[in-house]
């Protein structure tokens, strides 16, 4: 099968031998790899598209398949080329967000739409290379400024493989002769530096930061997911007053709502939450074979739980 890994290795300036020496492996491997002779172990994959900076679907030429994408040893996320930074003004203060240049259009194209309609009643929702679903509440938004970063540096953020393998991070680091030195030498920093609860923060949780700059954090769960994703699909994650979201509690008996009229934003952990959806859109498919169109939304409401 051909790959386009001979195109990013000379578009990243290296030879056979030193990619090749990066990788832990041989020219002649290289070679075969570039010319399609020999299949690319994962690993390596995973180890090429940090390396050259880009998603696995780009190193193969293709477009995964969405199906059992929830299955698959690569990261789902995808973004395009870094453009610079959302930088969003609250009454407690700014949150810079780093952001790709299809990102910054569609912050631009949002913000219109509620400038010019006072139908619009929806939050400003966007993917932010930080690994990060994030809602923005209109009414708590004093301003939004986006620029590159030739004017100023964009805030750290890491390739999306780098927060599947965090999402991992317990076993990779348990199993290291499974994954590539480039992927496992990252790891270790990045969970080194945030410690297990960061890590935690960072990849498997949602953050709710109301009004007045407090915050509610919880784990990203089926449960939750399929209520974000129940509320981008229907619109139903809107301004009106009083719109309650609920979240999971340590105590598994307990549950906790949300008056989101207080909210500002909401961050969702982007990787978990991506794959989350495909598993649950899955099982959405499974149970509805045999059943009619009729019964379809039946069957999500009651596999995706609603409020």
């Amino acid at each position: 099968m051909q790959t386009n890994i001979k195109a990013m290795r000379v578009r990243n300036g290296k030879t056979q031998k030193e990619l090749a020496d990066r990788l832990g492996t041989t020219e002649q491997t290289v070679a075969r790899w570039e010319t399609g002779r020999t299949q690319v172990p994962v690993i390596q994959l995973r180890e090429l598209a940090l390396i050259f900076s880009c998603s696995v679907d780009e190193l193969l030429g293709k477009q995964r398949s969405n199906k059992r994408l929830h299955k698959s040893p690569f990261a789902v996320a995808k973004h395009e080329c870094p453009f610079g930074t959302a930088s969003v003004t609250f009454g407690f203060g700014s949150l810079d967000y780093p952001i790709d240049f299809p990102t910054r259009e569609l912050i631009h194209q949002q913000f219109c739409a509620i400038a010019g309609s006072d139908q619009y009643k929806n939050w400003i929702e966007f993917y932010a290379l930080n690994n990060k679903l994030v809602f923005l509440n209109p009414a708590a938004v004093r301003s939004v400024d986006i620029f590159s970063d030739d004017v100023q540096s964009m805030p750290e953020f890491q390739h999306p493989e780098i927060y599947l393998a965090l999402d991992e991070h317990i076993n990779i680091l348990q199993e290291e002769q499974e994954n590539g030195p480039e992927l496992v030498k990252r790891v270790e920093e990045i969970a080194q530096a945030l410690g297990e609860d960061g890590v935690i923060d960072l990849v498997d949780t949602i953050k709710m930061v109301y009004a007045d700059g407090n915050s509610k954090t919880c784990s990203l769960n089926e449960d939750v997911a399929s209520r974000i994703e129940l509320f981008q699909v229907e619109g139903r994650l809107g301004t009106a007053k009083d719109n309650f979201f609920e979240i999971e509690t340590e105590c598994q008996s307990a549950f906790e709502l949300i008056n989101l009229t207080h909210v500002a934003v909401i961050e969702v952990a982007l990787e978990r939450y991506l794959r989350l959806i495909a598993e649950l859109a899955e099982e959405v498919k499974h149970a509805a074979i045999g059943h009619d169109s009729a019964s379809l939304s039946n069957i999500r409401t009651e596999i995706m739980p609603r409020l």
